[in-house]
């Protein structure tokens, strides 16, 4: 299935004003905001020329100056302590000359609004940051003079940000605010600025102190994160009043004894921060000290995934996150309905909710979903057909009764699909208030095949209410069923979806017992989270390949989700080739540009992706160890008896 092309709304302009510890006033906020220049780097290798709907990537055009990339850098610790509003009285307003990046609005952004905007920006940094460690291998630590801190390490990731020009404006050889660098101070990319702000300071720190990324005055080596890179948080968005410039070297100083100490102010239900790996979550505030220093340290050999503890950053927040002991999947089934009940008898989510997308992909032949004024004159009309008997049901079976009969009124709908769809809909929602789980998915399976639309929520529910009165052997049942949904939500790209279908199955299977169906679901979760981290850094790289067609590291986005994600090794490989990490770039360029056809160049090729394998986690290690074992397969076929066969069987034994 191709990959649906989108592009996510992210705004990097601030539109509220709180200028928390930073030091300035509204008389500093006079003027427009001078603009940046900012550029992609040079290109290492000839990149694919667009990133229209992913097809196979050709010759690119040069490389052109570029507008602002939107993608947020961090910042560097000045011997971890946090920053205060003093430490700027020195430097007027004139000197620093900070201005407004826009214009107040009539109206105060929402919560929600707020919350996207900065989930927008930590998006930009950690992708930018993910780029940053698979071509360095370290955390950017920013420039120092002998043991002082000289510049942010948000200075440091410009160029991975697009922002090369400005990057090469500022004099690493001198401290953030000599009379040099302090003018470039005002020239602080939107990505840095929380949407409460209106000045040069930024509330995205990196966490300082002992075993956290900012360890010292050297940023971690990829290599010591013994807990895992994709469980660290890298940066977080702390409270107003640690706000410091955003070249400062100056961050967050992590508390062992207090580790959530200046954050969560700014945001319902914990704070923000960005994983290694290029993810963005909610550190729900519910979490234990014991959880959230776990998070923060790169070794402190504690064994929590952070997709297991932590929140979807856009998601709203639950007043009470379930927890292992308290499941998400209800304990009762919600009250049957009485004689005196309406058509729609059940109180279910409609079968496409308002938080469904469309599905990536429409199967063929699917009608579209019927508007909501020919939904309801289906519904008045076929009530008046269904309401007396219905009302008339006093028992379980007889209200199952009635909905086998509505579901045996679907094919004399004929073409009128109003009534094909409400008909359907009111089958899955009898049906799972009363415990039929056949007849509910049933309807369900319907719903899907015949319309247009994700109606993944919808079924969840269903499977939800189910549970609560289901015994242990249909427990297993909806447990598969909810993996049946996963899968299909996986496939055509619907991560969330797929993440909240997981929670259940997972939830129900343990529920059941079942150990085995346990174990598959946990090896699943790392495959979900880590696809719906790569596919929401594709929007960001198709603009910027958009804007500068040889930006190597959203060819390294682009070629990763393409191939380790989706298997579309075909499409992939130019991206690989011209991404930013040497070590793929030059095994993917191998193949494309001298596809193997002898048995000896197959294990060649073989090899060299087979000593990639240990250089990544999982899931890259198991794509990049197949994609091996791809050329071991066809290497052997050709070969004759002797050490190459048998080196390229062994590794095929190993593989399998």
């Amino acid at each position: 299935m191709p990959l649906m092309r989108y592009r996510a709304v992210l705004i990097g302009a601030a539109l509220l004003t709180s200028h928390g510890g930073c030091g300035f006033s509204d008389n500093d906020l006079a003027k427009p905001r001078p603009s940046a220049e900012d550029a992609g780097a040079a290109p290492k290798a000839a990149p694919p020329s667009s990133a229209a709907a992913f097809a196979t990537p050709g010759q690119a055009e040069p490389a052109s100056q570029a507008g602002s990339t939107n993608s947020p850098p961090a910042v560097s610790s000045e011997a971890g302590k946090p920053p205060r509003a003093a430490d700027l009285d020195s430097l007027s307003a004139e000197e620093i000359a900070v201005q407004p990046l826009a214009s107040k609005p009539d109206e105060p952004l929402s919560p929600a609004d707020r919350r996207a905007r900065s989930v927008a920006s930590l998006l930009k940094i950690s992708q930018a940051l993910e780029a940053y460690l698979a071509e360095r291998d370290f955390f950017p630590s920013g420039s120092r003079r002998g043991n002082t801190p000289l510049l942010s390490w948000r200075v440091e990731l410009l160029p991975a940000l697009g922002y090369e020009s400005l990057y090469k404006e500022f004099r690493r050889s001198e401290p953030w605010d000599s009379p040099h660098n302090k003018k470039l101070i005002p020239r602080i990319p939107a990505e840095f600025q929380s949407p409460e702000r209106f000045d040069a300071c930024t509330n995205y720190l990196a966490p300082a102190g002992r075993m956290t990324v900012l360890d010292g005055i050297e940023g971690v080596e990829r290599g010591g994160f013994a807990d895992g890179v994709r469980d660290t948080i890298l940066v977080v968005e702390a409270n107003d009043e640690l706000a410091t410039p955003w070249t400062r070297p100056n961050e967050w100083s992590f508390d062992e004894t207090a580790p959530r100490r200046g954050l969560g102010a700014l945001r319902e239900g914990g704070f923000l921060a960005a994983l290694g790996g290029g993810e963005v979550v909610l550190v729900p505030a519910s979490l234990s000290d014991a959880e959230v220093r776990a998070l923060f340290t790169i070794a402190g050999g504690e064994k929590i995934a952070a997709a297991s503890i932590t929140l979807d950053p856009l998601a709203e927040v639950p007043a009470d996150p379930p927890t292992e002991d308290s499941p998400a999947v209800p304990q009762q089934a919600p009250p049957l309905a009485g004689a005196d009940a309406e058509f729609s008898p059940v109180n279910l989510p409609s079968a496409v909710t308002p938080t469904d997308a469309p599905s990536a992909s429409i199967r063929a032949g699917r009608a579209a979903l019927p508007n909501q004024i020919d939904q309801e004159y289906a519904r008045q009309v076929l009530s008046e057909v269904f309401k007396e008997s219905y009302a008339a049901a006093r028992t379980k079976e007889d209200r199952l009764a009635v909905a086998e009969t509505m579901m045996g009124y679907v094919p004399s709908a004929g073409d009128d699909h109003a009534a094909r769809f409400v008909l359907l809909d009111a089958v899955r929602k009898i049906a799972a208030a009363n415990g039929e789980v056949k007849l509910a998915r049933k309807a369900c399976d319907r719903l899907a095949e015949e319309f247009e639309g994700d109606f993944t929520s919808g079924t969840i529910a269903a499977i939800k209410t189910l549970a609560g009165g289901a015994e242990k052997g249909e427990r297993r049942e909806l447990a598969e069923w909810a993996e049946d949904l996963m899968t299909a939500a996986y496939d055509e790209d619907r991560f969330l979806q797929a993440k909240e279908a997981h929670g259940v199955a997972l939830s129900l299977a343990r529920n059941a017992g079942d150990r085995e169906l346990v174990r598959s679901l946990m090896m699943r979760q790392t495959e979900i989270e880590t696809a719906r981290r790569e596919y929401s850094a594709v929007a960001g790289a198709l603009d910027m390949l958009d804007k500068e067609p040889r930006h190597a590291s959203s060819h390294l986005i682009l070629g990763r989700y393409l191939c380790f994600i989706k298997g579309f090794w075909d499409k992939g490989l130019p991206y690989l080739a011209a991404g930013s990490d040497a070590r793929l770039a030059a095994v993917a360029e191998q193949e494309v540009l001298i596809p193997p056809s002898t048995g000896q160049e197959q294990i060649a090729l073989a090899d060299a992706w087979w000593g990639l394998r240990d250089s990544y986690d999982a899931p890259f290690r198991e794509a990049i160890e197949e994609r091996a074992a791809h050329w071991y397969r066809l290497a052997s076929a050709q070969l004759p008896d002797g050490l190459l066969r048998i080196k390229a069987e062994a590794r095929l034994q190993e593989v399998e």
